[in-house]
């Protein structure tokens, strides 16, 4: 039975070694980070001789992100964090008028994740505050609120640094739309 004795110690090795690993994901601290991306951006306007548009695209994006991360409990992933978010400008020609649209945020998360050692896979949940501008020929209209926010995501850790992958949806009001992928980059302190 030398193949039931090896694996017994490799499941004892993995048993034994699983604290570690889960400690490895789950550092405590604050942590600064940023990220690059796309943004699906969509807005309907008015146009200023009459009639609606709709302006829509994907466009490059950035964040930067401050956090904290409560490391208290393995297995689990617990945080807060907030980020300035720029999602870009998409512009689109309707008639011989040209029109733009450019939205900006902060937004707050509450995070919850399950860590594999350095890997772990996180929900996010929380709100943005964005100012958008929309500009038709010399006509400029700027937008503000505070709305809600989620997202998703996997991130790898390698002891202080780590790399996350993230889906995030702002459900704006004022026939708003936008979505941002990307990937961070992220230091706990």
């Amino acid at each position: 039975m030398p193949n039931r004795k090896m694996l017994v110690a490799v499941g004892s090795a993995v048993l034994l070694g699983w604290p570690v690993l889960s400690q490895a994901g789950a550092k405590t601290g604050p942590y600064l980070g940023a990220g690059v991306g796309t943004a699906r951006l969509r807005a309907r306007t008015d146009l200023p001789g009459g009639g609606s548009t709709t302006v829509s695209g994907h466009e490059p994006a950035y964040k930067v992100t401050l956090g904290y991360n409560f490391g208290w409990i393995p297995f689990v992933d617990l945080g807060v964090e907030g980020s300035y978010l720029n999602f870009g400008k998409v512009s689109k020609s309707v008639g011989g008028t040209k029109v733009s649209y450019e939205q900006t945020g902060w937004d707050g998360f509450g995070l919850a994740g399950v860590s594999l050692g350095p890997v772990g896979v996180f929900a996010k949940t929380g709100f943005i505050n964005w100012h958008s501008d929309i500009k038709a020929d010399g006509f400029k209209r700027s937008d503000s609120s505070t709305d809600p926010a989620y997202g998703i995501g996997a991130r790898l850790r390698f002891f202080s640094l780590s790399g996350r992958l993230e889906y995030e949806k702002f459900d704006l009001s004022g026939n708003k739309d936008v979505e941002m992928t990307s990937v961070s980059v992220l230091y706990t302190f």
